[in-house]
């Protein structure tokens, strides 16, 4: 179905069309990393987040995700971080950061958060 389907089967329903991009905090994550191609098109996001990840089969390590972004920067291709609530907390074209240029730093992960949790919980942490 369609827009124009929706619009005749529901005619009194209110059309939103978003033409501005809606910009967020760096928050704790999980994040989705898309990298768009010269054509403009992604081929879907990869999800990643602090620390090691919480689903291996979907997600890729931080600092992978990272390598993958500054790669994609340096060849000067579109490169968007969403957040869970698929609000962009990182967004860089043609080489240059738009928003959000201290992400990466903000969201690195603590090396130091695993020991710390493990001398609290006595080594029993997931």
């Amino acid at each position: 179905m369609d827009m124009q389907d929706l619009i005749e089967k529901f005619p009194d329903a209110v059309v939103h069309e978003i033409t501005e991009f809606q910009y967020a905090e760096t928050g704790k994550g999980p994040w989705r990393l898309y990298i768009f191609g010269k054509d403009h098109f992604h081929s879907g996001g990869t999800w990643f987040r602090n620390g090691n990840p919480k689903y291996p089969d979907e997600e890729i390590p931080f600092e992978a995700a990272k390598g993958f972004a500054e790669s994609a920067i340096g060849n000067k291709l579109e490169v968007r971080v969403c957040d869970g609530g698929d609000e962009l907390v990182f967004h860089s074209e043609n080489g240059k950061v738009v928003y959000g240029s201290t992400f990466w730093n903000e969201a690195k992960p603590d090396p130091t958060a695993g020991k710390v949790a493990k001398r609290l919980t006595g080594g029993k942490v997931k």
